[in-house]
């Protein structure tokens, strides 16, 4: 086992004026996270595949794919009017793969003030990328709730909530959430950043499919902004 230290060698600060060699081996200087790559769209080029960054937030594409919403490793006492517990992966082991290998194994503790816990991620890059996961959850508070498999996305505003300050019309990864029921009805629900906590329920009697998504004005592609947001879960 070999610990990757935080080394500032590997980064170019550009024109900033520090001493660089100074962060080498401080305790509070590490890594944010990481990515994997992986050849997926054209042999000999290898294009990021998955992301591990910040709390237990992770991010995958499959080919010919762009970044969509974020998954987490755990939501906990998600709108609760305590306050949402984030946990964080605080360690990661990587498995060096060996040559020619399909699939990455890394692993991962989460923890919290609310609950702990090892965690197994197997991606296997390719058409459709895909992350099986594996975990153990040590529950730390009793009264927890836990919401298994998250999925997030950003809204600050849109052309649904004007009227910020900003120098773009739109800051958000989504501006909806678009769901078919089992009988093929579609529901379009435009994403909010209210000032209190608000909870939207859909009740159906079985399950079709949903998906935070962005839609183009006027049938034209925009470019939004993903900045500080208030985060949707699903």
């Amino acid at each position: 086992m070999k610990a990757v230290e935080f080394d500032p060698a590997h980064f170019d600060y550009g024109r900033n004026k520090f001493d660089a060699k100074k962060l080498r081996g401080l305790g509070q200087a590490g890594y944010a996270g990481f990515r994997v790559h992986a050849a997926i769209n054209r042999p000999g080029y290898k294009d990021e595949v998955a992301v591990f960054l910040g709390a237990s937030y992770f991010r995958a594409v499959g080919k010919g794919q762009v970044y969509g919403l974020s998954a987490r490793g755990l939501a906990v006492d998600t709108a609760s009017a305590g306050g949402e517990d984030f946990p964080r992966c605080s360690e990661f082991w990587i498995e060096r793969p060996r040559a020619n290998a399909t699939t990455l194994t890394l692993y991962a503790l989460l923890d919290s003030a609310r609950v702990a816990g090892p965690y197994k991620f197997v991606v296997t890059p390719g058409a459709q990328t895909v992350v099986l996961i594996t975990a153990r959850l040590y529950p730390r508070d009793a009264g927890a709730k836990f919401g298994f498999a998250p999925l997030n996305s950003m809204f600050a505003f849109g052309e649904n909530q004007p009227g910020r300050d900003d120098y773009g019309p739109e800051v958000h990864d989504s501006d909806g959430l678009s769901i078919q029921n089992a009988d093929g009805e579609w529901i379009w629900r435009p994403l909010v950043n209210p000032k209190r906590l608000l909870v939207t329920s859909f009740a159906s009697t079985s399950c079709g499919r949903a998906a935070c998504s962005s839609r183009p004005k006027n049938g034209a592609s925009r470019s939004c902004c993903a900045r500080r947001a208030a985060s949707p879960k699903a």
